[in-house]
């Protein structure tokens, strides 16, 4: 647990990779989707998707084997994420991990839930993921998951609401070492900024 928060914080691989070789070597195969779970959500926190895939089938495919389905889940989970690209397909596969209720890891992968639903026009999509973040956010007084639960408020709100949102966020990522997730941030408030001067303009005009 310990090694898997770090490498969520931190996005760092290394030691990842030592735990999958020593699971490998050792014939662990109990232990061995927990850490190609744990190398994936490296490579993906690390902008590495095509390795994160790889590495999350490997896992999901050796997880529901051997009947280890919390790994299957969040494994699946995993995938939806580095499925956001396909945009419809993402937001169904989100979707489909919710069809039981909430699910374990449903905390974690919330806000690329939000982005998807966005992204597909369908912001109703995202209340019950956002206020599973919220409520994360409150509960633990991580700045880190504030200032991503304050991105994805933006992401849903509009106007003056978003701006603040945005800046708060932005605050918080200042004092956090967690380059990846302002880089979100960073992208996100940017592409909210270049369609408020497109109103803007046409109002104007």
């Amino acid at each position: 647990m310990l090694l898997d928060l770090a490498v969520a914080g931190l996005g760092e691989y290394p030691p990842a990779e030592t735990l999958m070789a020593q699971c490998r070597e050792a014939g662990a195969t109990r232990l061995l989707p927990y850490a190609l779970h744990v190398l994936a959500q490296a490579h993906m926190y690390r902008g590495r998707h095509g390795q994160a895939s790889g590495i999350a089938t490997e896992g999901l495919r050796l997880a529901s084997k051997s009947g280890q389905f919390h790994h299957a889940s969040r494994l699946k989970g995993l995938l939806a994420w580095l499925a956001a690209v396909e945009g419809e397909e993402a937001l169904a596969r989100f979707e489909g991990l919710w069809s039981g209720g909430p699910f374990h890891g449903a905390a974690r992968l919330a806000p690329d839930h939000i982005e998807a639903a966005v992204r597909c026009g369908r912001p109703d999509q995202a209340s019950r993921p956002l206020a599973l973040l919220e409520a994360w956010a409150g509960r633990s007084g991580d700045p880190l998951v504030a200032a991503v639960a304050l991105r994805c408020q933006a992401l849903t709100g509009r106007g003056k609401q978003a701006a603040r949102c945005y800046e708060t966020a932005m605050r918080l990522h200042e004092g956090i070492d967690q380059p990846y997730e302002q880089a979100r941030t960073l992208l996100a408030f940017g592409e909210w900024l270049r369609r408020a001067r497109r109103r803007s303009a046409a109002r104007t005009g």
